[in-house]
């Protein structure tokens, strides 16, 4: 299962259902304020804001699972594409 319910639940939250919405490249999304699904899921994941730059990679259960475990934060989008979209996938 992956949703925003699950992902509270693994993080401990108690938190209210927000509402959300897919948007055009298919991520999920707060209704509230726009701001991607699996980026606060990584802040909750990684205990700080993401920084200006910083990418959040979903991993082999594609784009709208945001569990934590399918997430990875990297330090930019040259890191991101050097280690998470090779032929071999190491960090796994």
């Amino acid at each position: 299962m992956c949703g925003v319910k699950k992902l509270a639940q693994e993080l401990g939250g108690n938190i209210k259902m927000a509402k959300t919405y897919l948007n055009k490249n298919g991520y999920r999304c707060f209704s509230n304020s726009g701001k991607q699904v699996s980026r606060w899921a990584a802040e909750k994941k990684i205990g700080r804001r993401l920084k200006s730059g910083e990418v959040v990679h979903r991993g082999f259960r594609g784009k709208r699972c945001n569990d934590s475990d399918n997430l990875w934060v990297f330090k930019n989008q040259s890191q991101h594409m050097k280690k998470a979209h090779t032929k071999k996938k190491s960090w796994f």
